[in-house]
């Protein structure tokens, strides 16, 4: 049936742009560490970009900067990553 029909291209459209949103961002894979640290901390991978920090000091304080940046162009990619 049309109604169908018409469900079916929307979820499939749905999860098309929700991964591909993932893909570009940081958050493709996601990491929870909690031994060593008094809260827990947050590591996050994506395709083709990792999750950094810059911590930017001025007489008021310092403030961190969570950015994404792009893996570098001589990044030597293990067996399981090329396959």
């Amino acid at each position: 049936s049309i109604c169908y029909s018409i469900i079916t291209s929307v979820f499939a459209a749905t999860a098309f742009l929700l991964s591909w949103a993932a893909a570009f961002g940081c958050s493709f894979l996601s990491f929870t560490s909690t031994s060593g640290f008094t809260r827990p901390v947050t590591i996050q991978f994506g395709i083709w970009s990792y999750q950094f920090w810059t911590v930017a000091t001025s007489v008021g304080g310092s403030i961190i900067f969570e950015t994404c940046h792009r893996y570098p162009s001589d990044m030597e990619a293990d067996p399981y990553l090329r396959s």
